[in-house]
């Protein structure tokens, strides 16, 4: 084999070794995905749904997401959560939102860990202790317990996803690739993370042209909208201040890049794990440094993989440096969307497939049958090595199996807050309230758009339940700092709870004020009685809700259409469409070919031919 930049040359049995049973990984990944997102299958499996949510910070899934301008990107910056939102609220009322999202995120989780495997088997040569560490990996780690805990549950799912992109990729299978980065593509970022991968693992440039072609379909739905709508190129701009916001996080005694090294280091202190401290901090820097010991191998083959996978470490520490925030200051203040790259911590997801492949060389590395001289250790016929070398071996991958469980000691526990919670029944009184005249944009107060639900502050649910024109203030509230916020949204705030009453001029036609998320420092006071100087009825007063009307609103104002989001997503529906019948006829052509199809070991649709007379490697015709 000579030195490439990325190559798939899969590793088969005809080595002398002992086959393994093929339904082990999948059984295995199936395992894994209901031990870390236990939250989702008990969701699928929970008769009684009703009035539950997922809610936890930026996760809010009820049942029933309405279709309004939030969900649909029909705002004044760019869309925040299309096309997620959008899809979940137009097939929300035939399937329940949370229930979508759940086979999301355990078909990302199982198909994501089974990937790994197949990754560490076909292209490392990796055996069964090898496939087990690497699937273990990919969804046991600090990245997906800190994301999940901060409610981006989208992104964890394209993040555990990017082993399959990568060997769906190197290995041509174009229907499920589709099918994965349409998966990906739910979240802008997960749809990024996606195509760099892609990419990596794609050899010609007509293949890369096409997966780039498909990446801007897919990027439709938000990237149409910010282009059209009249305010998107302002919108797009953030404050410089919130880079020092959302930049990766020093965790206890290790530093930024200690945290980064372990897969933690989030912006938000409060999503940490709460069993990460300084040893299991430790545990997953040594890890890291294992891992590292087979970087030579993988730089003498995947090249391309190999810069891409210290880039995901080194480039979010970087950007956490004083120059780095002052350049990330300058982008996001000056280049319209790159506030996307200003949370630069969820990049270290690019190490993902990198950090698969590396575990399959380190474990393989120990087991000296192996010609050593060899890219990825072929195995040879030499008989006379010890067998006691295979223990050495399966003894590296239980250790780095217990290392990837210390990173993250209590997994299963921590993300106990992400559980589907009750949600007060009086919200779809509020709808039917707000779904009558008069027509107008409803304002929420008090000022923020998240709210107290329990213990937990959750994306105010009034955004994703109420129809019509919900604000959203779009600032957050950061380790007690404001950044960003929609202008208007946010001069309607300031005046109201000033005791200026602006709100029929500015086409304002209800007012919901959440009075258990009212702090005692604020005071109410002033707010209150501009609504009641103003004669404005209480039309609603429930459960710590009261509703308040205003009539004959000035419906002048020009809105924001949802036109753009609605054809890009049309879009995105072509390529998941695209992806499924490829799929299908993929695997109509290895039952035509393969009388036990249905057996994992013929599911790569390659067939292994020698690529040479000398030891028993194998391409792929």
């Amino acid at each position: 084999m000579k030195n490439c930049t990325t190559t798939f040359e899969p590793r088969t049995r005809h080595d002398g070794l002992p086959h393994q049973n093929p339904w082990i990984i999948p059984a295995w990944s199936v395992l894994l995905s209901i031990l870390t997102q236990w939250p989702f299958w008990a969701a699928l499996t929970t008769a009684d749904m009703t009035n539950k949510a997922f809610a936890l910070r930026d996760m809010f899934l009820p049942a029933q997401i309405t279709v309004n301008n939030i969900t649909m990107g029909a705002t004044e910056g760019a869309p925040r959560a299309v096309p997620q939102d959008a899809i979940l609220a137009i097939l929300s009322p035939a399937i329940p939102a949370y229930t979508m999202a759940a086979l999301v995120m355990v078909f990302s989780g199982s198909l994501g860990s089974f990937a790994a495997a197949k990754m560490v088997q076909t292209m490392a040569g990796g055996r069964l202790i090898a496939q087990f560490a690497a699937s273990l990996l990919v969804v046991w780690n600090p990245f997906v317990v800190e994301r999940l805990l901060q409610g981006h549950w989208s992104l964890v799912s394209a993040a555990m996803l990017l082993p399959a992109v990568a060997y769906f990729a190197a290995s041509r299978l174009w229907g499920m690739l589709l099918i994965v980065m349409t998966v990906c593509a739910l979240t802008p970022t997960g749809l990024i993370l996606a195509a760099i991968i892609a990419l990596i693992f794609l050899t010609q440039w007509v293949q890369r042209f096409w997966i780039f072609l498909v990446s801007l379909l897919l990027s439709a739905p938000w990237l149409i909208a910010a282009l059209v709508n009249s305010n998107a190129t302002g919108g797009t701009l953030a404050d410089p201040a919130s880079a020092a916001v959302f930049a990766p996080r020093a965790e206890h005694h290790t530093g930024t890049f200690g945290a980064l090294l372990s897969l933690g280091g989030i912006w938000n202190v409060e999503a940490s794990a709460p069993s990460r401290h300084t040893l299991s901090e430790l545990v997953g820097i040594a890890l890291t440094a294992i891992l590292i010991l087979g970087i030579r191998e993988l730089w003498r083959v995947y090249r391309g993989l190999t810069i891409l996978t210290i880039a995901g470490f080194m480039v979010p520490a970087l950007l956490s440096t004083d120059p780095g925030l002052a350049l990330m200051g300058w982008l996001i203040s000056t280049v319209p969307g790159a506030g996307l790259l200003r949370d630069s911590q969820k990049f270290v997801a690019l190490a993902f497939p990198g950090m698969v492949l590396l575990t399959g060389v380190v474990i393989e590395r120990m087991d000296y049958r192996r010609d050593r001289s060899k890219y990825f250790f072929p195995v040879t016929e030499v008989r006379n090595k010890p067998v006691s070398t295979r223990w050495l071996q399966r003894g590296v991958g239980v250790l780095l199996c217990a290392l990837i469980i210390g990173n993250v000691p209590g997994l299963p526990k921590d993300i106990e807050p992400v559980a589907p919670r009750p949600l007060s029944p009086v919200w779809e009184q509020i709808s039917n309230s707000v779904s009558a005249a008069p027509r107008g944009k409803v304002l929420l107060l008090p000022p923020g758009n998240y709210r107290m639900l329990g213990d937990y502050p959750v994306i105010d649910p009034a955004l994703k339940l109420l129809p019509g024109t919900p604000l959203d203030p779009g600032y957050l509230v950061v380790d007690g700092r404001i950044v960003d916020g929609n202008r208007t949204s946010m001069e309607l705030l300031l005046a109201i709870m000033q005791g200026h009453d602006t709100l029929k001029a500015n086409g304002v036609g209800w007012v919901l004020i959440d009075w258990g998320s009212v702090s005692e420092q604020l005071n109410m006071s002033r707010a209150i009685k501009a609504l009641q100087d103003g004669g404005y009825q209480r039309a609603l007063d429930i459960d710590k809700y009261s509703l308040y009307r205003i009539p004959n609103p000035n419906l002048d104002n020009e809105q924001i259409t949802d036109v753009p989001v609605r054809l890009g997503i049309g879009l995105f529906w072509l390529v998941a469409t695209i992806g499924f019948w490829l799929t299908i006829w993929a695997l109509y052509a290895a039952w035509v070919r393969y009388p036990e199809w249905w057996r994992w070991k013929y599911l790569s649709g390659r067939t292994p031919v020698p690529i040479h007379d000398g030891p028993k490697e194998v391409g792929v015709r």
